[in-house]
Formats: structure tokens, C-alpha cells, sequence
């Protein structure tokens, strides 16, 4: 199957320094935003599953946490959830339809109530990147910003 015929986001090539400089920053505000009010609000304590698997993410080596989350996962989830499922989607119905669609399942991946709100969240956020930015780097950057910010006040706690 070509995505790029499914996928009515025109891509445009140039996508500067500036650019990624702001999704990555972005990315962090907003990933360290949503993990003070998840905590602030008690939902990260309330999950017995979420904890397990922040545990198990967290028990990697700092390096290779640093790579997975921060570059391998972030590429890999937004040429699936934004390039191929948020553009199939858009193809056939409207912006919104598409991001929520695309956020849901999303959220849903990632396995647990905790990280599938959060992960809902953020999809919304990577779909308005991508819709706007007509890049998939937007989202892959915004996303990576994100986790590796996360990551870093994490690893720092623990």
C-alpha cells in the first residue's frame, strides 16, 4: 500500500533549524506540563500498571533509555500514528476527526490508563504539529522533546 496516496498532508521539504529547535522545546514544555498536573492530580499514584511500567522503562542504562525514547520510539510511532493512520484518516474525513481518531488510538497503545491519557493528550498536540507543519519531523521532534525531557526528570528523581 503507498501512504502517499492516502495521505492528502502535502509534505513540504523545507524545514529549518528554527523549526525543530521549537518542536523540541515545545515538546518538553509540554511533556514535563502534563507529568506536574498528572502528578499534582494523583492520576501517575493511582496506577499500579502505570508504575510497573515506568519502572521497567526507567531500569534500561541511561544511554540506551536516552536512544529509545528520545529517537527510536518517537520516529517510529509518528510515521504510524501521524503518517500513515492520522493521514488515512484525513483523507476521508475532517481535521478534527482525523486527530482525535489518531489520539485515540494513540492513548490506547500505550497500554495503561495513565499513559493513554497522557498519550491522548500529546496526540492531539503531534497532529496539530503535523496538520501544520505539513512535516512529519514536526511531530517525530515535538515527540522526541517530550520524552527525552521526561526521561531526563525522571532519571533525575529515581
Amino acid at each position: 500500500m503507498n501512504l502517499a496516496k492516502l495521505n492528502p498532508v502535502k509534505e513540504e521539504v523545507f524545514f529549518d533549524f528554527k523549526d525543530a529547535f521549537l518542536m523540541l522545546l515545545l515538546g518538553a514544555a509540554l511533556g514535563i506540563g502534563l507529568n506536574m498536573v498528572f502528578s499534582t492530580l494523583g492520576i501517575t499514584q493511582s496506577s499500579e500498571r502505570f508504575r510497573e511500567t515506568a519502572a521497567l522503562q526507567f531500569s534500561r542504562p541511561f544511554l540506551e533509555g536516552l536512544l529509545l525514547y528520545g529517537l527510536v520510539a518517537p520516529v517510529l510511532e509518528e510515521v504510524v500514528f501521524r503518517k500513515a493512520i492520522y493521514g488515512i484518516f484525513r483523507r476521508f474525513a475532517s481535521f478534527t476527526v482525523a486527530m482525535v481518531v489518531s489520539a485515540a488510538l494513540f492513548g490506547i497503545y500505550h497500554g495503561n490508563v495513565v499513559q493513554g491519557l497522557y498519550g491522548f493528550l500529546m496526540g492531539l498536540v503531534l497532529a496539530v504539529s503535523y496538520e501544520e507543519y505539513r512535516n512529519i519531523l514536526a511531530p517525530v521532534l515535538f515527540h522526541g522533546g517530550a520524552n527525552i525531557a521526561v526521561f531526563l526528570l525522571m532519571y533525575v528523581k529515581m
